[in-house]
């Protein structure tokens, strides 16, 4: 004879709570999304200002994006490799930006590369790295450069959101 576990409705309630809670702060994470204007000013100039100062005293996150602006066809921004980057080549980005108002959305977890269009421009400094985290902008410093503690963050997060979603749907 088959034995029946029978749970109470306390306990099926208790463990859809534990499930909430476990799943509610990864779901809230990229409605903390926000929108820096490049530089502090959003100009993109190479007078402008001090990119690299500016992008290292901010932490940029997934779903978080970076706004430009300049004059049309007097300037434009490249998302480059850290080789380009570093010898403000111009010849091979990974992406070319040419409207005056361009607004990039971090997507991926890693360093993003961005320099002038006009390598004149770049080489006055009109360059910088932004390294986008998984922590939300309020409550984390950003992960060592190597990047390891992001993705632990990451899979304990996605390890949480599985155990909890497998709790409630075996009630």
């Amino acid at each position: 004879m088959a034995h029946k576990v029978v749970t109470s409705n306390y306990q099926n309630k208790a463990i859809c709570l534990l499930g909430l809670l476990v799943l509610t702060p990864s779901m809230m994470q990229t409605s903390d999304a926000t929108q820096f204007p490049v530089g502090g000013t959003g100009i993109w100039s190479p007078k402008s200002t001090n990119y690299t100062h500016w992008a290292e005293e901010n932490i940029f996150t997934v779903e978080d994006s970076i706004a430009f602006n300049y004059i049309a066809g007097q300037d434009s921004v490249l998302l480059v490799n850290k080789g380009d980057y570093t010898n403000c080549s111009t010849g091979s980005p990974i992406g070319k930006f040419t409207k005056p108002v361009t607004v990039i959305k971090f997507n991926n977890l890693g360093p993003y590369y961005f320099i002038s269009g006009k390598k004149d421009h770049c080489l006055k400094n009109q360059k910088f790295k932004v390294v986008v985290t998984a922590y939300t902008n309020q409550t984390l410093p950003p992960p060592p450069p190597n990047g390891s503690s992001a993705v632990f963050v990451s899979f304990i997060k996605y390890m949480g959101a599985f155990a909890a979603s497998s709790l409630l749907l075996a009630f």
